[in-house]
């Protein structure tokens, strides 16, 4: 109950910051409110013979974001607040709402003071906060910044630990602490087409004086022109073993107006492979190594795109393999400035079966509204020798009320002969204060990655 006062509290003296910000002592102050809801139905045949053949979830979700900057005329000084349910859903994949406890509460996303500004020599932070630098890093303690020059600087950090190994949420724990530094290098000078930073950093988490996790934290990107750049992200552990947990390295590269190609692997343990595998799959979850390459050509007004895909991944669990081979064309623009379409045709061995795939989508995209359609149809020759059909639709709908606010609907759909889903989020957002808040978009961006 004292806890539940105190949340109560704090949501009041938010709400108090938000209609009256010079309680805050701050010039300039932006947020954000953002709630939303999902649900899914899951209905499957009842093999088992215990009757069960439903797996249902649903949930609400809130968001609060707000910043304060310029603090008794201090224009490097700002506040940032972030509260959010402890599952909160936004931006995450189906499979892994689908495995959320029922219960939700609210979780301090962040709540911290920093000073900080490139030009002088030393700043810092202090409360809940992130540390980009070192990847999914959070503290609650303190982070000094030590600026070497405009674009070379160091963060090191120290304090309790509120993350937990596969969580999302954040949570208080007196027990568990972590520490770290990084050194990071961005360039400010290339213009938007040319750009490198690239960041390094090591951190301990230790658990009643017991070293939990030690692992080493890489990031670059270096751009040299609009359609070449290398991208890496790496997570290394040292302790409790060597093994690289979480790594992609990405090499894009433009050899004409019209040709582009993309080659990448990835690895993930089983938490990121849980996030991101397909609704309809039933093996359990496993670490992963995929190899992608994508050949993409395109017209001189870059409206039809062709491309060429191909992967080749394996489970490390039981060595089971996925290679996809696919062709797409995408067209913008294809019967006014502000649709598009595209269709896919694939073919793959996925896992346990033998794959032929068709996807088709059509979107439109305008000032006030926009809307996505996809269809993807599949037939399956499965190992055991049946034959399965499965069939996604998604349907998305967004529309722009004003400057400062949206709503978003999204429905799917997931069957084939054993099992059918149905799952709809929608999400209302609402941006405020005294910092300018920039226009909608005014024409339709391609489809496909940016």
């Amino acid at each position: 109950m004292v806890v539940f006062r105190m949340k109560i509290k704090f949501i009041l003296f938010i709400i108090l910051l938000i209609f009256n910000p010079s309680k805050g002592f701050s010039s300039y102050w932006s947020g954000r409110f953002t709630f939303g809801g999902y649900a899914s139905t899951e209905r499957f045949k009842d093999i088992s013979g215990t009757g069960s053949d439903k797996n249902d979830f649903q949930t609400l979700s809130t968001r609060l974001f707000i910043k304060g900057e310029n603090f008794w005329n201090n224009k490097d000084w700002e506040v940032v607040t972030d509260l959010r349910d402890k599952h909160d859903f936004f931006d995450k994949l189906n499979a892994e709402k689908l495995t959320l406890e029922d219960r939700n509460q609210f979780q301090l996303r962040q709540l911290s003071t920093r000073i900080s500004n490139p030009k002088k020599f030393l700043g810092f932070q202090f409360g809940r906060f992130p540390i980009a630098e070192t990847g999914s890093t959070f503290v609650d303690g303190l982070s000094l910044e030590n600026h070497w020059t405009e674009n070379l600087y160091s963060i090191y950090f120290g304090g309790l630990n509120p993350q937990k190994q596969g969580r999302s949420y954040l949570e208080y724990n007196n027990k568990a602490q972590v520490h770290g530094m990084s050194l990071t290098y961005q360039n400010h000078s290339g213009g938007w087409d040319q750009n490198l930073f690239i960041s390094h950093g090591i951190v301990e988490e230790i658990y009643e004086q017991h070293m939990d996790r030690n692992f080493i934290f890489q990031n670059l990107i270096y751009q040299w022109n609009s359609d070449s750049r290398i991208m890496s992200l790496l997570y290394y552990d040292l302790i409790p073993r060597r093994y690289v947990q979480n790594g992609n390295l990405t090499w894009q590269q433009g050899w004409t107006p019209s040709i582009v190609t993309d080659l990448s692997h990835s690895t993930i343990d089983v938490i990121e492979y849980s996030r991101s595998k397909d609704v309809l799959e039933v093996l359990p979850s496993s670490p992963y190594d995929e190899s992608k390459f994508k050949f993409t050509y395109r017209s001189a007004n870059n409206n039809t795109r062709l491309y060429l895909l191909e992967l080749s991944g394996v489970r490390k669990l039981d060595q089971l393999k996925r290679e996809a081979v696919e062709l797409g064309l995408i067209q913008t623009q294809a019967w006014a400035p502000q649709w598009d379409a595209y269709i896919a045709f694939g073919s793959r061995k996925n896992f346990t079966s033998n794959d032929t795939l068709l996807r088709l989508g059509v979107g439109r995209y305008g000032k006030k509204w926009e809307f996505n359609y996809d269809l993807e149809l599949q037939k399956q020759k499965n190992q055991n020798g049946t034959i399965s059909n499965p069939i996604l639709n998604e349907l998305d709908l967004s529309y722009y009320i004003s400057r400062q606010s949206f709503i978003v609907f999204s429905g799917q759909t997931a069957t084939n002969e054993d099992v059918k889903i149905v799952s709809g989020f929608f999400k209302y957002g609402y941006r405020f204060g005294s910092s300018e808040i920039p226009p909608l978009r005014d024409g339709a961006p391609p489809r496909g990655p940016l």
